[in-house]
């Protein structure tokens, strides 16, 4: 039955085939029990590509592991559609299409289409366990879409700890009010993964409620409501890319959150009030946002006067090379590290030196300006933000004053 098979033929299968268990690839009848009478054997099972009709929904158990024809990033062309292996809710389900068990794992999906089809339900659940277990299991090259209001495409209960999730695609797809991924007192790692079009009120393409460790590297968050909300002790994002997302790109709520090396696009998009890249809320501590990218504002965005971050009263910030485009439009820098009590704005074409002795970001607004030089040099042709160095002298040339704010760029 199985396919292939080893051992010279003689052997036993080295992959179960699903189908030869009676999943049906046409999608007309429930394939939930062809999934778990083949995933019962132990070995892996090979999913063909077909569209499979899941209802009483899928356990998996400890060392299981299902994989499919091919990642599951994108499916545009029609050859693409042809060859994925497409899981689907049914409408009337009332579990998730994967329940995951409540062991240390070491389970595996690999390379499937995931289609919740707009029900209610999870689509990958790792259970609240019963202590905390390492699960040391995979979701990799799987495409999530069409996530129910208020579930997940995955979520991760209670003391679940090391699920790693890579090469994934998160897309909500024609559904509303759904999310992408959710911790919950566990800890994920998320790598070189997209999220976007989680755009409904309230939705979060990506959620650490509490734990620790969860890790986001290299990954892709754009066109959501917020791309990532973390309120969980010791978050790393690295390397990501947060683009037109309608409020903050990152929302944290939890200390030892580090924030390094990503690049921020066009964030805060909706019309209902504007937002920094990044709010650090409530009393944290341990917070690092190091060398990132915040890039200037295009013609898509509507009523954003911020970019940069926002700290709460009482937060300890570490920050130091990061790097603000200049921008076309009016830009709130609001408290940028460390606001300080600004100088007098001096008269027009008056050099001022830096009297804080330590580097800072000046940010102009308003009057008329037409110059900003630092050092003598002319680097911005009006108002907008610049960097200041510890000894760097700043001369403003305008008609009117314009008002300034100074923040020291380390703590």
């Amino acid at each position: 039955m199985g396919f292939p098979s080893g051992g010279g033929g003689s052997g036993p299968p080295l992959v179960y085939n699903v189908v030869d268990y009676g999943a049906d690839p046409t999608g007309t009848n429930d394939s939930s029990a062809a999934f778990n009478s083949a995933l019962a054997l132990n070995l892996p099972v090979w999913v063909p590509p077909g569209n499979y009709r899941i209802l009483a929904g899928i356990n998996m158990a400890q060392g299981q592991h299902l994989i499919g024809p091919s990642p599951s990033w994108s499916y545009g062309g029609s050859s693409e559609t042809a060859n994925r292996a497409r899981l689907f809710l049914d409408s009337g389900a009332t579990v998730p299409m994967f329940s995951m068990a409540d062991t240390d794992g070491h389970m595996t999906i690999e390379n499937l289409f995931l289609d919740g089809a707009g029900v209610a339900q999870d689509i990958v659940h790792f259970p609240a366990t019963s202590g905390f277990h390492d699960y040391f299991s995979d979701v990799k090259g799987c495409y999530f879409t069409n996530i129910g209001t208020g579930v997940y495409g995955l979520y991760g209960g209670n003391n679940t700890g090391s699920v790693y999730v890579s090469h994934c695609r998160f897309y909500q797809g024609t559904a509303t009010g759904g999310n992408g991924v959710y911790f919950s007192t566990s800890s994920g790692f998320v790598i070189n993964t997209l999220f976007n079009g989680f755009v409904g009120t309230g939705c979060y393409a990506a959620y650490n409620l509490g734990g620790y460790n969860n890790r986001y590297i290299n990954c892709d968050f754009g066109v959501n409501n917020i791309g990532l909300r973390n309120d969980t002790q010791e978050c790393l994002v690295l390397g990501c890319f947060f683009d037109r997302n309608n409020h903050e790109a990152i929302l944290v709520n939890g200390s030892g959150t580090q924030i390094i090396g990503n690049q921020f696009h066009s964030n805060s998009q909706t019309t209902s009030g504007a937002a920094p890249d990044i709010t650090l809320a409530g009393s944290l501590s341990d917070i690092s946002i190091v060398g990132n990218y915040f890039g200037p504002l295009d013609g898509g965005i509507v009523n954003k006067t911020s970019y940069g971050y926002y700290v709460n009263t009482g937060t300890v910030v570490a920050a130091w090379g990061n790097i603000l485009a200049p921008s076309s439009r009016t830009v709130g820098l609001t408290n940028w590290n460390s606001i300080q009590t600004a100088p007098t704005v001096p008269a027009s074409g008056t050099a001022l030196i830096n009297p804080f002795s330590l580097p800072c970001m000046v940010y102009v607004n308003g009057g008329a300006v037409t110059a900003i030089a630092i050092r003598g040099t002319t680097v911005l042709p009006g108002d907008g933000v610049v960097q200041l160095g510890s000894q760097d002298s700043i001369t403003l040339t305008y008609t009117t004053a314009p008002t300034w704010v100074w923040s020291i760029m380390h703590d």
